[in-house]
């Protein structure tokens, strides 16, 4: 165990996550910029001209955006589309799911979850992370919950904002995320008791 406070050990991690990453990163733009262009500000210096900057100037050939779209349209409809049922909900005693009232309750809770991911865009934010999945190899869902408005907000995370690291057994057991707020953004989430002086 380090001596080093929990922080700069915090700090240091993401370094390390950072730097493992860099040598795909310019991979992972060129092909977003010619296979998934609403995805290709990777530079941070971008965001400051992400409302007046063009995309999807470098396509020279629609193909591999339409086979991506055909892939997008083939998992999201076939797998986890809105039009189906794709989920159902069960107890880990196979009997017991037998039982009229536990049979009952499940079908209420798959109504309930059902009716949850279409009020809050859960599909928007699965096409999204689908579209990042097939174009650069994984996507990251945010999924939080707004209790002032009762709902639930689901948000496919661009690749840029996030590192992540894998156990041995090829789990995810690391993520770090790079937020920016502006002062007002900061203070209206975690109220002025929660924010450094």
């Amino acid at each position: 165990m380090s001596d080093r406070p929990k922080e700069e050990q915090y700090f240091l991690r993401l370094e390390q996550m950072q730097n493992r990453r860099k040598p795909y990163e310019d991979n992972w733009q060129e092909t977003s910029d010619l296979v998934n262009p609403r995805r290709s500000m990777w530079d941070d210096r971008a965001k400051q001209h992400q409302t007046t900057a063009k995309v999807g100037t470098k396509i020279f050939s629609s193909k591999a955006m339409r086979a991506r779209e055909q892939m997008v349209n083939g998992l999201t409809g076939y797998n986890a589309g809105p039009n189906i049922d794709w989920q159902e909900y069960r107890v880990g005693i196979h009997e017991f799911n037998q039982i009229p009232y536990v049979k009952d309750w499940l079908s209420e809770c798959d109504e309930i979850v059902s009716m949850a991911y279409h009020s809050f865009g859960f599909y928007d934010a699965n096409e999204e992370f689908i579209n990042d999945l097939i174009t650069i190899g994984h996507g990251g869902m945010l999924v939080e919950e707004d209790i002032a408005n009762r709902a639930i907000i689901y948000r496919a995370m661009h690749p840029k904002e996030y590192w992540i690291a894998e156990s041995p057994n090829g789990r995810v057991e690391t993520l770090y995320r790079k937020v920016w707020y502006t002062a007002l953004e900061a203070f209206k989430r975690y109220g002025a008791r929660n924010l450094p002086h």
